[in-house]
């Protein structure tokens, strides 16, 4: 069986595609604003542990059922794990999401991608994002995004090869103008200057 990878219909669990990012802000935005019960989330860490983890694993209540229908467990090659929006989730409990600052680098409407050039302490500071994400956000049309200044709540700290997820985002505020003093001199001869 091969997985179409680049499709905007695909599954939530084929990595870069339309469903996979919005799964991974889905699964993000429930763990800082409506999380999983506790036992829910014990067994998902379990999961997620790996192997030795998983074959200890008791599951009376059916809690494995659950994470498999919120799209955070599934069965790969016939063992049980946790899917990335499973991790994503995880790592939006345990790990810091920082406010900070992001442009609009690049558009791809075709692909429904967007890159953002996000102000965070790694090498490579680019994040694609869904452009619906974006457009919704702001407000804005397309064409007027690309230099466009946002703020955005990410996980900076993310271990390499996790991927950076963006949620709370929105326009930048204007920048305040800058106050400029305007100082009067007067010139021995009794004019003004500023």
């Amino acid at each position: 069986m091969s997985t179409v990878r680049g499709c905007r219909c695909s599954a939530a669990t084929t990595p870069d595609t339309a469903a996979w990012r919005s799964a991974l802000v889905t699964a993000t935005l429930q763990a800082s604003e409506l999380p999983l019960p506790e036992p829910i989330e014990t067994v998902m860490r379990a999961l997620a542990a790996g192997p030795d983890a998983r074959d200890g694993l008791h599951d009376p209540h059916g809690l494995v059922l659950a994470l498999q229908l919120r799209g955070f467990a599934q069965t790969r090659d016939g063992a049980l794990d946790v899917t990335d929006a499973g991790r994503a989730y995880l790592a939006a409990r345990i790990g810091p999401r920082v406010a900070v600052g992001a442009r609009v680098s690049s558009l791809d409407p075709a692909a429904n991608r967007a890159r953002l050039l996000v102000d965070m302490p790694r090498p490579d500071q680019a994040v694609v994002v869904l452009l619906d994400q974006v457009l919704h956000a702001t407000g804005l049309d397309p064409h007027e995004l690309p230099g466009r200044a946002l703020d955005v709540v990410c996980n900076p700290f993310a271990p390499p090869g996790e991927p950076i997820v963006l949620t709370g985002m929105r326009l930048a505020a204007p920048a305040a103008p800058a106050l400029v003093a305007s100082v009067e001199v007067r010139t021995q001869e009794g004019a003004l200057r500023s």
